[in-house]
């Protein structure tokens, strides 16, 4: 923290306290070795203040508001009066557009219709539809490594199982997912502006292509919905169906690969819980919510468009842009009697899919993957542990993140 009588520097709004300024460990892009979870989460929670101001935090650069407590989080991301989440993520700036991301850059009321025209294609029905996609992939992957007793996790099962069902999901071929999957991590674990605006417009142009060719010949799957479906009595727009398969890209490549690590990072350690899961599988449900809700990845973004005060001593005024931060929500003290522990029997309700109208639209294909995993893994391997005792390369920034998870058995 800054030392009260030192003055602001330049980059500081006038209005931010000296008192609230404080670093944002978790918004660097960078490879860090310092779990965030198991120290600087509960660091932050123990040493800063209700909101507090980092100078650097944004991942487009500049500053914003973190906040701390799980109750504060929640209120935001149902405010829609002073917040908005137009243009909050930067996406379209990397490649010097204005345009927003469909629907989770989209306020009210507008949202509403964009989320009724997907929601089909995430219903329960939908992804009932998909169990046998989901379950037949995990058991190909794992056949692939279970004999060799070791295998990195992410890159031989975290990063390659969700991404060819999404790609299945969309209706791309499953041989362009490693080009998917080398833009998406550039995206979303990397700071260099120039790779970060080449592999968007990489995205783009790929996406345009899909889309284009799904207007021509129409298919049975979402890129088609997009291209052709009528919503509330009209066609999506060329440059509406890329926004929206935009965001279906972003968000559907790696928060569950980011997700998966850490959970299966918690199980090598957990002898006893992956043997409960050998035992039971039935028990996969809760123990999928124990560990999303313990480690939570994600840190989404805000825009104030109308001062509002955080307690009474914190102005936020319009323009100012904040953190909400699911790894501080979903491990507050506050808000959970034993925040830093995994416990299958009875999980809390959490926020590691958001809340409010933009609850995460695919967080129930998220929890079959999970679970699915989980089951899949457990019966076919035996009990696993770390590969060796190294600190494990960790990416920080807007999705949390393991980069390599040797285990073996």
């Amino acid at each position: 923290m800054n030392d009260a009588a030192s003055p602001l520097p330049p980059h500081i709004p006038a209005h931010v306290p000296v008192a609230c300024v404080h670093p944002w460990p978790l918004g660097a892009f960078e490879t860090a070795e310092e779990d965030p979870f198991e120290v600087i989460v509960p660091r932050v929670h123990a040493q800063c203040p209700r909101a507090f101001y980092a100078p650097q935090g944004h991942t487009m650069g500049g500053g914003a508001w973190v906040l701390r407590d799980a109750a504060d989080i929640a209120a935001l991301l149902l405010d829609n009066t002073h917040l908005s989440v137009s243009g909050s993520s930067g996406t379209s700036a990397l490649i010097d557009e204005t345009f927003d991301l469909i629907p989770v850059e989209i306020d009210p009321p507008a949202h509403d219709g964009y989320r009724s025209f997907l929601a089909p294609h995430f219903s329960p029905k939908r992804m009932a539809e998909l169990d046998q996609t989901v379950r037949t992939q995990a058991r190909r992957l794992i056949e692939g490594f279970a004999a060799d007793g070791g295998c990195d996790f992410i890159r031989d099962f975290a990063v390659p199982f969700p991404v060819t069902i999404f790609l299945e999901l969309l209706g791309l071929p499953p041989e362009e997912a490693p080009h998917y999957v080398a833009w998406e991590h550039i995206l979303v674990h990397t700071a260099e502006l120039s790779a970060k605006r080449a592999a968007m417009l990489s995205v783009v142009d790929c996406l345009s292509v899909a889309l284009q060719d799904r207007r021509r010949h129409p298919r049975d799957d979402l890129l088609t919905h997009l291209a052709r479906a009528d919503m509330q009595g009209r066609r999506l727009s060329e440059e509406e169906a890329l926004h929206t398969a935009l965001t279906l890209f972003l968000a559907g490549l790696d928060t569950v690969t980011s997700s998966l690590g850490w959970h299966f990072k918690h199980l090598a350690g957990a002898p006893d819980q992956q043997e409960r899961l050998r035992q039971a599988p039935a028990l996969a449900p809760a123990a999928a919510e124990a560990l999303l809700r313990a480690f939570a990845p994600v840190t989404v973004s805000r825009r104030c468009v109308a001062d509002f005060h955080i307690a009474d001593d914190v102005l936020v005024r319009a323009g100012d842009l904040l953190l909400l931060s699911t790894p501080l929500a979903c491990r507050d003290p506050r808000a959970h009697a034993a925040p830093n522990e995994v416990r299958f029997d009875a999980p809390p309700p959490h926020m590691t899919f958001a809340h409010g109208i933009h609850h995460c639209l695919g967080a129930r294909l998220a929890r079959r993957e999970i679970q699915v995993a989980l089951t899949e893994f457990t019966a076919a391997i035996p009990a696993f542990t770390r590969a060796d005792a190294q600190p494990l390369p960790m990416y920080f920034g807007p999705v949390l993140g393991v980069k390599s998870l040797p285990l073996q058995w």
